[in-house]
């Protein structure tokens, strides 16, 4: 066993050639290039079109702060975190894993804030399970702490990596479009295959909330990687969240409603995570709670998984205050299922 002392901080650089190719940026024609620059024109000299894209825009931009609030977090809060609990939990466990700090640059240029808990018995058969974690979130929160503990207290080895998205906690990176993070994922993924050398039918995807969108898009991107998947508490797309938040408008708002969703699938921030429920290869587990007050019900990816694949959360009265989206995952009669899942 490793020596009880975080290693330092280590740099991989993803690259486009170990990307899935949807994921490559498109190479843009003579043609591309002058209808972009004449529609620039039109928007100048006709102002209808310049109001219209201007509108499109600020809808968009309201579109990527809802989809990672993330980035308005309070840095001082966070670095409260990181100093009582992420700090002291990786001292803690130094002593069961091998904790790696990384500094992940995926192929555009974002950095992103990762760390690698190994286990020293492992081999490239040693499942490694990628945390995707979700909205008003950064990992110091330690979300995942329970993945640590109970493979400890089951003595089943296994790697565990967490990580930031770009522009959230200490990874840096412009968030444009909803690729932009499963660009992200997969430059973890290539992190797990590369650095950690992980088989690729044992890199596993663990999703909480969006990040279950983003891990399921990610691994269905990457047809290679076969390992298990296990969504939480996640959406089946972020028009579909919109559209049950919504639904008691009055019918002369749902017009809006629908004219906002379509500017964010046009601006490519739907993160259709049921278009792609069928690309992903591997066991699945899709963990939901029917009083869901963040993601409802008719918007959970759970509604559109094979039955057999899900699983409802049950037996926790909540107190004032608390809710059926966030409260911990323990607490619930279901846990059980749910670790056998990940370290069976």
């Amino acid at each position: 066993m490793s020596s009880p002392a975080i290693q330092p901080r280590k740099n991989f650089e993803a690259t486009w050639k170990s990307m899935p190719e949807s994921l490559r940026p498109p190479e843009l024609s003579t043609a591309d290039k002058v209808g972009q620059v004449a529609w620039n024109v039109f928007s100048v000299i006709i102002p209808i079109i310049g109001l219209a894209r201007l509108a499109a825009y600020g809808i968009g931009r309201l579109g990527r702060y809802l989809i990672l609030p993330a980035i308005n977090r309070d840095k001082i809060k966070d670095g409260v975190w990181t100093e009582y609990f992420f700090n002291p939990l990786c001292k803690k466990m130094c002593s069961h894993f091998e904790i790696t700090p990384y500094t992940v640059t995926t192929p555009d240029g974002a950095k992103l804030d990762a760390t690698v808990f190994k286990h020293p018995k492992a081999t490239a058969q040693t499942p490694t399970t990628i945390y995707f974690q979700g909205n008003a979130a950064i990992m110091h929160h330690c979300g995942w702490e329970w993945l640590l503990r109970e493979s400890i207290n089951k003595n089943i080895p296994q790697n565990f990596i967490v990580f930031d998205y770009r522009s959230v906690g200490l990874s840096t990176g412009e968030f444009n479009v909803a690729k932009d993070l499963i660009i992200d994922g997969s430059s973890i993924a290539q992190l797990v295959r590369q650095e950690v050398q992980t088989s690729a039918d044992k890199v596993d995807f663990y999703g909480v909330s969006i990040g279950g969108a983003i891990a399921l898009k990610t691994k269905a991107a990457n047809e290679i990687l076969t390992g298990k998947f296990l969504s939480e508490r996640s959406l089946s797309s972020f028009s579909d969240v919109v559209k049950a938040w919504t639904v008691n408008l009055h019918w002369i708002l749902q017009p809006i409603v629908s004219l906002a969703i379509s500017i964010l699938k046009n601006q490519d921030l739907e993160l259709d995570a049921a278009a792609d429920l069928e690309k992903i290869k591997g066991k699945s587990f899709f963990v939901y709670h029917r009083e869901d007050n963040v993601i409802p019900l008719d918007a959970s990816i759970s509604q559109k998984a094979p039955k057999k694949d899900i699983l409802e959360l049950t037996g926790v009265d909540l107190d004032k205050g608390d809710n059926h989206h966030n409260h911990p995952l323990r607490d619930y009669d279901e846990f059980k299922q749910v670790a056998d899942f990940v370290f069976a």
